[in-house]
């Protein structure tokens, strides 16, 4: 196992209660997304559980839904917001 995929894992074991907290964690996941910007948000990982976090928490502080995908391989799973809409109002949520 990776050192990237054991602090993936530890950071998916910690329960974040402060809704401060849980925008820290969900700002630094959406900066090193595969996109990130106003036209759609793009979060890719070999790690399921990450891209899971990542769509609980776009739903619970921003209030938008993201598709979870799987690739063909199996191997890299997105969650992904395309509408310009959503995606403004994650950026808005964030204060861009």
């Amino acid at each position: 196992m990776s050192f990237s995929l054991q602090v993936k894992d530890e950071l998916v074991k910690i329960e974040q209660k402060n809704i401060c907290c849980k925008k820290s964690l969900l700002y630094g996941m959406a900066l090193f997304s595969k996109k990130f910007s106003f036209a759609s948000v793009i979060f890719q990982s070999k790690n399921l559980p990450t891209a899971q976090l990542f769509g609980k928490l776009l739903e619970e502080l921003c209030g938008v839904r993201g598709r979870l995908s799987c690739s063909p391989g199996g191997r890299i799973y997105t969650v992904s917001v395309r509408k310009d809409e959503h995606a403004a109002k994650i950026m808005a949520y964030f204060s861009h």
